[in-house]
């Protein structure tokens, strides 16, 4: 009797330190501290791809927390995360659902930013999603379509490359401008090395005369200065000149002068007109009385 009562409570005190066992590795693994502080935050997110409560939060890569729990509110998701009392966060920290392993598990990355102005936990912090291998499937299934005509396309130039460098006339061709070019080649090596002699007499001669002409020019920079100003001077002259001659022009136009006046004055032109019409009716008088009997003057003298 006694020994089954020992075994008895051998089987009891075995099965309590197996589920309290249980229990530190559950909490371990999940990351929950039975026997210390944590700090809740909550972080709004507009998708968690997957998170699930009990998914481990990370500070710059090191576990520091754990999701506990998930909800649903005005079609934004708010995530109520625990995280550990020496996880210092501040003002311009980030909070980011990253992908945890191939698998497709998930976490929610910390970076604690270094604003120096701690954040304050009660408020609602914002999130963002940046994606992983599901979403970068999605966007793929986006563009497989373009992907595919690419690929087509590409299949299609190369294939036309091919057709054109298998062409026996093309290849001919090329190799006989090959064999041009290099005989070109030749042929011009050939004269440098033969005119070798004259080509290094032309340069030093162009060299001599580049520094002839520079010497010329340091030489009479004073009188190249002075022609130059004396230039100028003839050129603000002249301009001078055009200008008064544009505004006779205009003030002739616009009868602001005896010239002016003289060419555009109607009456005056009448006149001129009427005193060579008296003038010439004068002298067909004058003619007519020369031809019979001369002039007859008719004057009384006193």
């Amino acid at each position: 009797m006694k020994d089954t009562r020992k075994t008895e409570i051998r089987v009891g005190v075995l099965t309590i330190l197996g589920i309290i066992g249980f229990l530190l590795i559950f909490g371990w693994a999940k990351d929950i501290q039975l026997f210390g502080e944590d700090q809740m935050i909550k972080i709004q997110f507009n998708s968690v791809a997957g998170l699930e409560q009990g998914d481990r939060v990370t500070v710059h890569g090191i576990r520091k927390g754990h999701v506990q729990k998930i909800e649903l509110i005005d079609n934004e998701v708010i995530v109520s995360a625990m995280l550990d009392v020496d996880a210092k966060l501040f003002t311009d920290a980030e909070f980011s659902i990253v992908m945890l392993d191939m698998m497709g598990g998930k976490k929610i990355e910390v970076n604690p930013g270094n604003s120096g102005e701690l954040m304050d936990l009660n408020k609602l912090q914002q999130g963002k999603f940046v994606g992983d291998l599901a979403t970068a499937m999605e966007v793929f299934g986006e563009v497989q379509d373009d992907l595919v005509e690419v690929v087509s396309e590409t299949k299609k130039t190369i294939t036309s490359i091919n057709t054109l460098l298998s062409d026996k006339d093309l290849q001919n061709d090329i190799k006989s401008s090959l064999s041009n070019l290099n005989g070109l080649s030749k042929k011009l090596s050939k004269i440098v090395d033969s005119n070798e002699e004259g080509l290094n007499q032309l340069l030093q001669k162009g060299n001599q005369l580049a520094e002839s002409a520079n010497k010329l020019i340091t030489d009479n920079s004073e009188n190249i200065n002075a022609t130059v100003s004396e230039m100028r001077h003839v050129i603000n002259n002249s301009n001078s000149l055009i200008k008064k001659l544009d505004k006779l022009t205009a003030e002739v136009t616009n009868k602001e002068n005896n010239i002016g006046k003289l060419l555009y004055d109607e009456q005056l032109v009448d006149d001129l007109k009427v005193t060579i019409s008296q003038v010439k009716t004068l002298t067909e008088i004058l003619i007519e009385q020369l031809k019979n009997e001369g002039v007859n003057v008719d004057a009384h003298i006193f």
